[in-house]
C-alpha cells in the first residue's frame, strides 16, 4: 500500500521528542529546540528494501545539507494541525554511525 506521505513537501515546525534515543518527557526540551523548515518525505531503496525518509531542510538553501533526517518513518499520531512521526535518527560517533529512536511532532505552517 502506498503511503499518503510519499514524496511530500510542506513547510513545518518540528519538535524532537527524543535525545540519543531517550524520550524527553515532561518539560525537558531537546538541545536543538524547535526547528523550522521544509519537510520533505521520499522513499529510499537499499539492499534491505524500501523505506521512507523524512528530511527537514532550510527552505532558502536547496543544496545545503539537511537540518535533520528521520529514517524508516512511520506515522504514529495525527491530529487536525499536527502529526507525530517516529523513526530512526543517525548519530555519528567517531567514524561510526549508530541509529537511535527519534520522534518528531510536526506542526504545519
Amino acid at each position: 500500500m502506498d503511503s499518503p506521505f510519499k514524496n511530500t513537501v510542506m513547510r513545518a515546525k518540528v519538535i524532537l521528542t527524543h535525545h540519543h534515543g531517550v524520550s524527553l518527557q515532561g518539560n525537558r526540551a531537546h538541545p536543538l529546540g524547535e526547528l523550522s523548515g521544509q519537510l520533505i518525505t521520499h522513499m529510499l531503496t537499499s539492499k534491505r528494501g524500501m523505506y521512507m525518509v523524512a528530511t527537514l531542510r532550510d527552505p532558502n538553501d536547496h543544496v545545503g545539507p539537511a537540518l535533520i533526517e528521520l529514517f524508516d518513518v512511520q506515522l504514529y499520531l495525527i491530529g487536525p494541525q499536527s502529526m507525530q512521526l517516529r523513526g530512526f535518527e543517525r548519530l555519528s560517533i567517531g567514524h561510526q554511525s549508530q541509529y537511535v529512536l527519534q520522534g518528531w511532532v510536526v506542526v504545519m505552517n
